[in-house]
């Protein structure tokens, strides 16, 4: 593959390809999140890591597991990788129109636990030392709307069309998230070893406890002011 060709070759990496292999799959992502449970950690009792298993495509069984999201296995590097389909129901459903228009013959897939939480995402973004934190809406059904058995969405597309407010559509984040999210970027910094990578995440209704959803490879940094120049501070830092 591409991959494999790059990482024998004699060229200067910030990050390299073995260090990011880990967030290319949503399954092996799946495993490294699952380290954030360590009770030494003293993070567990706050976080929620959704379960991620392949897609069962022979039978299709979601007794018991509904809601739940479909998602490419791969995490990056294809189109198709934000496009996602919510399963409500544990009554048989013809899946095969949805999973055609998303991801037309590819079926490596995971089905991830659905989490149902406040209406807004949290993304987290990491450059070097730097971490930074950054909520914004979610882009939502119009009220009363029927969302059905299936919905099939695209995760760039609905935070485009989330609604902007006179902040310009950030939101603040409470000192005690922001404190987890941040031991959260330290101990993936460390785990993974690489220099920029930025993670999303959710607060579940109810609990309030903070879900993990998916870790990013050198992310948009979009609405962090600092992003500019922190990642000048890594790059001429790093491959001087």
């Amino acid at each position: 593959s591409v991959f494999d060709s790059l990482a024998g070759a004699k060229i200067p990496w910030l990050d390299s390809i073995e260090r990011t292999s880990a967030l290319w799959s949503r399954t092996e992502m799946h495993k490294l999140l699952m380290g954030l449970g360590d009770p030494d950690l003293g993070l567990s009792d706050r976080l929620i890591v959704p379960a991620t298993i392949p897609f069962g495509g022979a039978g299709r069984d979601f007794k018991g597991k509904v809601p739940l999201i479909v998602k490419s296995n791969a995490a990056c590097g294809v189109s198709f990788s934000h496009k996602m389909i919510i399963v409500r129901t544990e009554e048989p459903v013809d899946l095969d129109p949805a999973l055609e228009s998303c991801y037309n013959e590819y079926r490596d897939l995971v089905v991830q636990d659905y989490i149902d939480h406040d209406g807004h995402e949290t993304k987290v973004y990491c450059i070097g030392d730097a971490i930074h934190v950054s909520k914004r809406r979610l882009g939502t059904l119009d009220k009363g709307e029927d969302p059905g058995p299936i919905t099939v969405f695209d995760s760039l597309e609905a935070k485009s069309r989330s609604p902007g407010d006179p902040g310009g559509g950030y939101y603040p984040v409470s000192e005690e998230d922001r404190a987890i999210l941040c031991e959260c970027g330290k101990w993936l910094r460390n785990k993974l070893g690489v220099h920029l990578f930025g993670f999303d995440a959710l607060k579940a209704r109810g609990s309030g406890k903070i879900a993990i959803i998916d870790v990013n490879y050198f992310p948009s940094f979009k609405g962090i002011p600092e992003a500019r120049s922190d990642l000048h501070r890594v790059i001429t830092s790093q491959l001087s």
